[in-house]
């Protein structure tokens, strides 16, 4: 079995802050690497458990490379760095996607660093009339191509976003609670490395269940943003006041969701 996992940074082990998933802060972010890599490890070796064969790691946080080269898994591969292929190796055939490290869509409460695409534009995203985040469209996008996901990790708010999209076939592992976009109630490491990889061998018992995450063709997209972006500590309730803007259109594919 191929197994395909798809990594964000703001629903990672320990993460509850921007400077941690911005390497412009620098030490912060450092520090969270290793957390990081400690939670995508561990879900590569729950695939592993699981009986996969095949592990390809998509390094998607928008830091030209997050993960450390030197704690890399051996027995994984790592696609990172900018200009990504169209399609993210997808096309070679994968029998399922997990979600590591997610985080809840733009103005969900109690969400840690909720946000969709970019926490500097309050941006929302509908797909045929139905608000989705990032966990929907990196799903629809894994959809096209047949791939089901079996797992999100995360914050409580995603974890219960993806069992709302994804129903009783997805395996959902929350590493903190959140108590607003920048405070939580976290775990450790060396905890929620032993759930994310029972998780993941869980997960593997639901290839051949679980069903590829798609919408009617074409989407009907929309998005609303701000007219002018802000800082990504402005207070909500300030940025909720200020002018947005709205485009409409059409992707004719799932492909197209992230280029809409």
């Amino acid at each position: 079995m191929d197994v395909f996992i798809c990594t964000d940074f703001e629903g990672i082990t320990g993460v509850t802050m921007w400077e941690q998933v911005d390497p412009k802060y620098g030490a912060p972010y450092e520090a969270a690497r290793r957390l990081y890599m400690s939670d995508v490890n561990a879900a590569v070796e729950g695939c592993l458990e699981g009986g996969a064969t095949r592990v390809v790691v998509l390094d998607w946080h928008g830091a030209p490379l997050n993960p450390v080269p030197e704690l890399m898994h051996p027995e994984a591969e790592y696609l990172v760095g900018r200009g990504l292929p169209r399609g993210w190796l997808l096309d070679e055939g994968f029998d399922a996607g997990m979600l590591v490290g997610l985080h809840a869509m733009n103005r969900t409460p109690n969400a840690v660093l909720a946000h969709t695409m970019s926490f500097h534009n309050d941006a929302r995203y509908w797909y045929n009339d139905r608000e989705c985040g990032e966990i929907a469209q990196l799903a629809l996008y894994m959809g096209h191509f047949g791939v089901p996901q079996v797992m999100v990790t995360g914050d409580g708010a995603v974890c219960r976003e993806a069992e709302e999209f994804f129903g009783p076939d997805i395996v959902t592992v929350a590493v903190k609670e959140g108590y607003g976009r920048y405070c939580c109630r976290m775990l450790g490491a060396e905890e929620t490395s032993g759930m994310i990889r029972k998780g993941a061998k869980r997960a593997m018992g639901l290839v051949g269940r679980a069903r590829p995450f798609t919408m009617e063709l074409p989407l009907r997209a929309r998005v609303e943003q701000l007219a002018e972006p802000v800082d990504e500590y402005t207070a909500l309730e300030q940025v909720m006041r200020l002018p947005h803007v709205t485009r409409d259109g059409m992707c004719q594919t799932q492909l197209d969701v992230f280029s809409f």
